[in-house]
């Protein structure tokens, strides 16, 4: 009828929406960490350096776990590290360097034998009487040590601690962080490779041209062929940066 307002229909009643069951957020939570490993992979493997890669593995992997301490050591069996690297969370202070060293000269052999090593409350575990007097000046409550190993030889460490509180590792935790020391391993083969390409390179990184080594036999041969040829051999000596300094010793 002329001059009524038409009713609006009644809003739709509000379906009743479950919450997500703990296997589907444990799932989610998965794909994040899957996720997450990858992009820790990538950072891992963008680096030039042997020490850069132990620096972004330790800080990438310490920070996603929440780790108290997060240390990486190459070192064989029996020896001292020849390189390690720690991340420490805010408000825990490094590692006293003595201390580290027998840590992991405690933990190595150990999972040498039995494999990844798990402490989760450090007075309870069969290991804790060996490692009580590092853990206990690092302030370690509970640790997750695993061993990098490049084919059969064991050639370091990665250890996960926390301080302050037990922690209890879980098995989805251990095999990532397993995931994480096979790539640093990889990497760390990779970037010795590269070193090994860079010195064994020919050319001279700053000019492009050989490098000096590599003229010595030319020269030499250069220098029998004028002999033999009763001829003449000219040498150009070239020297690049600190223009100033070559000034100095050779004189204008």
């Amino acid at each position: 009828a002329a001059g009524m307002t038409p009713l609006s229909a009644p809003p739709p009643r509000p379906e009743a929406v479950s919450p997500p069951s703990p296997r589907a957020l444990s799932a989610e939570a998965g794909l994040d960490s899957f996720a997450r490993i990858s992009e820790i992979t990538r950072n891992i493997y963008r680096q030039g350096s042997v020490k850069s890669v132990l620096f972004t593995a330790v800080n990438e992997t310490g920070r996603h776990w929440n780790a108290s301490r997060c240390i990486a050591v190459l070192c064989t069996p029996g020896k001292p590290p020849s390189i390690a690297l720690e991340y420490c969370a805010p408000g825990i202070k490094p590692s006293d360097v003595r201390d580290m060293v027998k840590l992991i000269g405690t933990l190595q052999p150990l999972v040498v034998v039995h494999g990844p090593l798990t402490i989760a409350e450090g007075a309870a575990s069969p290991f804790a009487s060996g490692l009580r007097p590092f853990a206990e000046s690092m302030g370690i409550d509970s640790l997750m040590a695993m061993p990098l190993v490049e084919g059969e030889e064991h050639i370091g460490l990665m250890v996960l601690a926390q301080v302050g509180a037990p922690r209890n590792w879980r098995d989805a935790d251990i095999t990532l962080v397993k995931t994480v020391a096979e790539q640093v391993v990889q990497a760390v083969a990779n970037a010795r490779l590269r070193s090994l390409v860079k010195n064994l390179a020919v050319t001279e990184e700053k000019s492009g041209l050989l490098k000096r080594t590599s003229y010595l036999d030319m020269l030499l041969s250069e220098v029998k062929r004028t002999l033999q040829q009763h001829s003449t051999v000219s040498v150009v000596l070239m020297h690049f940066g600190k223009p100033q300094e070559l000034l100095r010793q050779m004189g204008e």
